[in-house]
């Protein structure tokens, strides 16, 4: 951490920051919610979509990405189409299957286990 003060405009700075972030994450819900959709879905299905080619779309992957709980991304996925399959790691995970399509209030079910 650097031993710089913030002075009077870097506080200005950081709070219009912090603001124009919280405007963007409102239209986003809003927008979300127009569409039919949970927000915390439509963040989801956003980090599936634009996950980097070579990482898979685990489900610790997702949530490091998310910045949230292993558990709380299983949650969201229970209603996207989700698959056990072997990585090729020598170890099982969870991958998210995002081919699916999503409709406003359909339910998914889970491949069986």
């Amino acid at each position: 951490m650097s031993d710089r003060t913030l002075t009077a405009d870097d506080y200005r700075a950081l709070a219009e920051f912090r603001y124009q972030i919280r405007q963007f994450l409102h239209f986003s819900e809003k927008a979300a919610r127009s569409a039919g959709l949970n927000p915390q879905h439509h963040q989801l299905l956003l980090a599936l979509k634009g996950i980097p080619k070579g990482l898979l779309p685990s489900i610790n992957e997702i949530a490091r990405r998310l910045h949230l709980r292993h558990h709380s991304v299983v949650e969201l996925t229970n209603r996207l189409t989700a698959e056990n399959a072997s990585c090729g790691y020598g170890f099982r995970s969870q991958l998210i299957d995002p081919t699916g399509t999503w409709h406003g209030n359909a339910t998914f079910e889970p491949f069986p286990q």
